[in-house]
């Protein structure tokens, strides 16, 4: 909690907030993770794939607001090779996460022809293969 103006100011900023110890010492709070100053490590990453990996593509999705509040969706099933790639970003924890989709062979071929030209879609169904957790490179810009 912050008391006083400079702590406030601090808090705002995403600066850590200086604790008074004792009268006449100062030291630095410990960093907490919605800073950004620390990422996750290797196990906590896989353990957090393997733990996407297990939920449907829907609740992986709605997972990531749960895992940080920040989260930003930079592309939704971006087509690479033969997989669809959904990226998050999630600045305060440190990392980004692909969801993995493949596209079902058997109805790739198949088109809707129900409706107006302008309509008509391929009739792909998408299946969840797995997730992807690695570290962010860049920080990541807020809008």
């Amino acid at each position: 909690m912050c008391a006083t103006m400079a702590e406030i100011r601090h808090c705002l900023a995403g600066l850590p907030v200086l604790a008074v110890t004792a009268p006449g010492q100062r030291e630095a709070a410990p960093h907490h993770r919605f800073w950004g100053n620390e990422s996750m490590n290797e196990t906590e990453r896989r353990q957090l794939a393997d733990r996407l990996s297990g939920m449907s593509f829907k609740n992986a999705h709605r997972e990531m607001r749960g895992i940080d509040r920040d989260a930003v969706l930079k592309y939704f099933r971006n087509s690479i090779w033969d997989e669809y790639h959904t990226l998050w970003l999630l600045p305060n924890e440190g990392v980004e996460i692909t969801l993995v989709e493949k596209a079902d062979i058997d109805t790739l071929d198949k088109r809707d022809y129900s409706g107006p030209p302008s309509r008509r879609k391929l009739g792909v169904k998408y299946e969840y293969a797995e997730a992807r957790v690695e570290p962010l490179e860049r920080p990541v810009a807020k809008f």
